[in-house]
């Protein structure tokens, strides 16, 4: 919904930016050609600058708020890979590699380990080296649950 009221919001800025240019253009153009009337000045400065300042400021103003919609979707991304990790580790009695969750979750091997890094570093899981080298993380929260 942000996503769709940032949109809305640089339209009316476009919008206003043009209709600003539009209508000071007209009164600088009668001021010009029209014998220097000093009202048409007055017109330009209040139906087209004001407009104009405005829709560039909305159109600045969107377009800076968009990393920080890019960021809360990286964040939401992140949190979506940790629960479908814990998916995995619970449908497996607690003890997944990264090869296994590559496999379930669609995601590359780094990217699988890099997710269960980040978990063990937080203290939800717990790495093991097994006596054929092969790295396993267990999730004792979930070893005990029936399967």
């Amino acid at each position: 919904m942000a996503k769709r009221e940032r949109g809305d919001r640089q339209k009316t800025s476009v919008e206003s930016l043009i209709t600003g240019l539009v209508v000071g253009g007209g009164f600088i153009a009668f001021w010009a050609y029209g014998g220097h009337q000093v009202w048409a000045l007055f017109g330009a400065l209040f139906g087209g600058l004001f407009p104009a300042a405005r829709g560039l400021s909305g159109i600045i103003a969107a377009r800076s708020a968009a990393p920080a919609a890019k960021r809360l979707g990286e964040r939401e991304r992140a949190l979506e890979r940790e629960r479908s990790v814990l998916v995995i580790a619970r449908d497996r009695s607690g003890r997944v590699t990264p090869t296994l969750v590559a496999l379930d979750c669609g995601m590359g091997i780094e990217e699988a380990e890099s997710v269960l890094d980040s978990l063990a570093k937080k203290g939800h899981a717990s790495m093991r080296v097994r006596e054929d080298g092969r790295i396993e993380y267990e999730f004792s929260e979930f070893m005990s649950l029936p399967r």
